[in-house]
């Protein structure tokens, strides 16, 4: 029941310079993984965490992304999605709504397009 104040934060921020575009910008990663689905869907969070990572977003005025993973091992999943904070309203999100943020596992790294603030 007691936890630290830092677990009420993303997983990750991370801070991305680009000295020759002057571009500096940061965004955070929340990082998530379900053994498999749960009726067509997964609980990605509780709902007090969503208040937290969105409160956290709000008041760094920061992006906040959530990757989950889904299936395999933790370090190793099965299938992997990059959904933004913003864009998710419930502590659940159904397999369908997962299709349209999933990463192609056979690209290993991820890239920051900073001209559209996306986290791919």
């Amino acid at each position: 029941g007691t936890y630290p104040v830092s677990s009420h934060f993303p997983d990750l921020e991370v801070n991305f310079n680009f000295k020759k575009q002057n571009v500096n910008e940061s965004f955070a990663i929340e990082c998530k993984w379900r053994k498999n689905y749960f009726k067509n869907g997964i609980e990605w969070a509780q709902n007090y965490q969503i208040k937290n990572y969105k409160e956290y977003a709000e008041k760094l005025n920061i992006p906040v992304f959530v990757v989950i993973g889904v299936g395999g091992e933790p370090e190793k999943p099965n299938e992997l999605f990059i959904v933004p904070l913003a864009e998710m309203n419930s502590n659940t999100i159904s397999k369908s709504e997962l299709r349209n943020y999933k990463k192609d596992l056979s690209d290993k790294k991820f890239f920051w397009d900073y001209e559209n603030n996306k986290l791919k």
